[in-house]
């Protein structure tokens, strides 16, 4: 072939390089010109010479224009290759070492000859980058006579196996895992680009089109179709088919991968086989240890192991580390975990896959737990469902709650009569019961230590820049709403236990059932009348902690206290900006949040907990709001004494079950703490400090 031809050959290959959106500036051939010839009689003679054949299908390359140098001393590590279609060499920059290739049938490729190529069977319609390692694989690119297929949006589709495919989205590889989650719950569908597979083709099927082996990367024993691998991507022992993997991607331990798009930092495989299908990893995500994850949007810093996920929007910063099932779930915040034995997608028997699981953030469903179709937790933020609950379909309002199996007989306690004096329907020995807000009074070290692993741990950050924490607007407007169908139904039964002539007072009704006929946040399940109201009191706790932090940090902002000149950056979850959309409106006290510092919403929280308005032109809530302040390092006080109560209690209990177990484990006391009740401590000597110079001001400002 000609040198002209081979060069207008070359500019058609680099063109469909260039066009790729999926492709970083580093591997951009835009901006570099490129020089070829055919080998020279002598540079024939060597090679032949080598053991290599098919020489009339090779041409030399060089990144400048100013020509291509002699190339004998390069091209004598080239060795027993065979040449088939359009073969380029490309001589290695000045910055890179010279490469080997030796035993392997190339057709139509490009290569870096600073690549290390050995013992592969079949190359074909692939462009090997520089300083590249391949060696001992089967195949690379499409089997022999296919043109290259490859997507350039992967469609993926969580949710129900069986319907209209409701929360189907296309996805491109730089896209955000924001900019995924607004797909998936847009309604606009065409206006979003996400036309069905018969409106729009998801393969790029063009003749000239190449796979890529990037820069650095190191791919050995695998076999690669109609894959794109950007940059310093390893792949040992595996299967990949219809994959393109952003840069320090791995796929390893006999894995197989087909139809994925990966990003940065994104891993499959690793202490066990691993099969992979039809899904999106964000950025840190990864599968391994024998996972099976087909059809399902994986957010940033997800991990799952020894589990199977089908048809799941699994959100950031997930764990799930045991063998699991997880179905038709959308998770959008993720932060949770499903611990081993779990069952996550028991779809009604005998029909149509066609329910699913909307999860809250940080729910934990516990060892051997069943959860029944359809279910919706969303409200439900950081709940503990116990080991070996029955969960029945149904929707719980309850946040920081404890769900376990029922240890008497539920039907033995008294129930409040309804109002047309029937006594409602039984209450079931296999229903479940929930504490409300039993995490914030039992286990307040759950909410600590959460609050300390995902700050030091996330390493992908949300749009703000900043680590959202547990406890924010999101979270505590769910307790306010909450508190309000609690206190709001109460009144109710109250009401009726009056009416019938009997004492309403909540002593005496301590031990009545309330099940979902009197209180419907209750979902399927049934509490005790205490447990309403001692979860009345821990929302109120939480909430009036979160009203006095908001203030604080109102103070600093106005007073010029804080950091930098602007307003200080709320950290907002990935799904915040839904919650109006997906939540029950009965959950959702007060005005929608809105951007605005302070937002519409904390002015009214601070409102109506507080008892004043902070932009009020007049004076008079200063002398409120010092008040108000003065009591917030207690509170921050209370917040680390029952964290570390609640973890002590472990020690408490263990100690006299287990022998050797205060040999064994590390001492825990007020002055000997972990990382996360160290982190509440200093919390608690920050807050006195700002709040100390908060009061200050306002006391000046009077």
């Amino acid at each position: 072939m000609a040198a002209d031809a081979l060069h207008a050959e070359l500019q058609r290959w680099f063109l469909d390089v260039m066009e790729a959106p999926e492709l970083p500036s580093n591997v951009s051939f835009q901006d570099t010109r490129y020089a070829f010839r055919s080998l020279l009689e002598s540079e024939e003679q060597l090679l032949r010479g080598l053991g290599n054949a098919g020489l009339e299908h090779v041409c030399l390359g060089s990144r400048g224009a100013e020509g291509v140098e002699a190339a004998e001393e390069v091209l004598q590590h080239v060795r027993s290759c065979m040449f088939h279609g359009r073969c380029v060499l490309l001589l290695p920059s000045a910055a890179s070492s010279v490469g080997r290739f030796s035993d392997c049938d190339f057709e139509d490729v490009i290569l870096d000859l600073s690549a290390q190529m050995t013992r592969c069977d079949t190359v074909r319609l692939t462009m090997v980058g520089e300083n590249a390692v391949v060696r001992n694989c089967l195949q690379i690119g499409p089997d022999t006579g296919e043109v290259m297929q490859f997507p350039r949006r992967l469609r993926v589709e969580p949710g129900p196996e069986v319907g209209s495919g409701r929360f189907g989205a296309e996805l491109a590889l730089h896209m955000s895992y924001e900019a995924a989650l607004k797909l998936v719950m847009s309604r606009e569908r065409e206006a979003d680009g996400a036309q069905g597979e018969e409106d729009r083709p998801q393969l790029q099927q063009e003749g000239n089109a190449l796979g890529y082996i990037g820069a650095e990367s190191d791919i050995s024993n695998s076999t690669l179709r109609c894959c794109r691998l950007l940059g310093r991507a390893k792949v040992v022992n595996s299967h990949l088919d219809t994959v393109l993997c952003d840069v320090d991607t791995q796929v390893q331990s006999f894995s197989t991968v087909t139809r994925v798009f990966l990003q940065a930092g994104s891993r499959v495989g690793g202490r066990g086989a691993t099969s992979v299908e039809d899904c999106f990893f964000c950025q840190k995500a990864s599968a391994s240890n024998g996972a099976r994850v087909t059809n399902c949007l994986l957010g940033p810093e997800a991990h799952l192991e020894a589990m199977e996920a089908t048809c799941s929007l699994i959100g950031p910063s997930i764990g799930m580390h045991h063998s699991a099932l997880l179905i038709a779930c959308l998770w959008p915040e993720g932060r949770g975990n499903l611990a081993c034995g779990a069952l996550v997608g028991s779809n009604h028997t005998g029909r149509a896959p066609d329910t699913m699981l909307w999860a809250g953030e940080g729910v934990f469903v516990g060892l051997g737990a069943q959860v029944k179709y359809p279910q919706t937790l969303l409200e439900s933020p950081y709940s503990l469902v116990a080991a070996g609950v029955l969960l029945p379909a149904q929707r719980l309002m309850m946040p920081f709650s404890l769900v376990v199996a029922s240890a008497s007989d539920a039907s033995s306690f008294p129930r409040v009569p309804r109002s047309d004096q029937s006594e409602g329907r039984p209450i079931s020995a296999t229903t479940p019961r929930v504490l409300p807000g039993w995490v914030l009074r039992y286990s307040m070290y759950t909410v600590v230590r959460n609050e300390s692993k995902f700050r030091s741990r996330t390493k992908v950050l949300p749009p703000s820049g900043v680590v959202h924490g547990v406890l924010r607007d999101a979270t505590v407007r769910l307790c306010m709403g909450a508190r309000r169908c609690i206190t709001q139904d109460l009144d109710t039964l109250r009401s009726r236990i009056q009416e019938s002539g009997q004492v309403a007072d909540d002593r005496a009704l301590a031990h009545y059932a309330v099940t979902s006929e009197d209180m419907p946040s209750l979902g399927a399940c049934w509490a005790q009348w205490r447990d309403c109201v001692k979860g009345i009191e821990d929302y109120s706790s939480l909430i009036t902690l979160h009203a006095l932090r908001c203030l604080l940090e109102y103070v600093e902002f106005a007073n010029g206290l804080g950091d930098g000149d602007g307003p200080p950056v709320i950290g907002a979850g990935y799904f915040d900006a839904f919650q109006d959309t997906v939540c029950s409106h009965a959950m959702l006290p007060g005005p929608r949040p809105d951007d605005r510092y302070p937002s519409a919403w904390r002015v009214w929280l601070l409102s109506q907990e507080l008892g004043f308005d902070v932009l009020s032109p007049q004076a008079g809530w200063r002398d409120q709001a010092i008040k108000q302040l003065k009591a917030l390092p207690d509170r921050e006080e209370r917040v680390f004494e029952s964290a570390l109560r609640s973890k002590m209690r472990d020690a408490t209990k263990a100690s006299p079950i287990t022998p050797l177990y205060d040999e064994a484990a590390t001492p825990l006391d007020g002055d000997n703490l972990d990382s996360a009740l160290a982190s509440a401590a200093r919390r608690v000597e920050e807050v006195l400090k700002r709040t100390d110079a908060a009061v200050k001001c306002l006391e000046q400002a009077r």
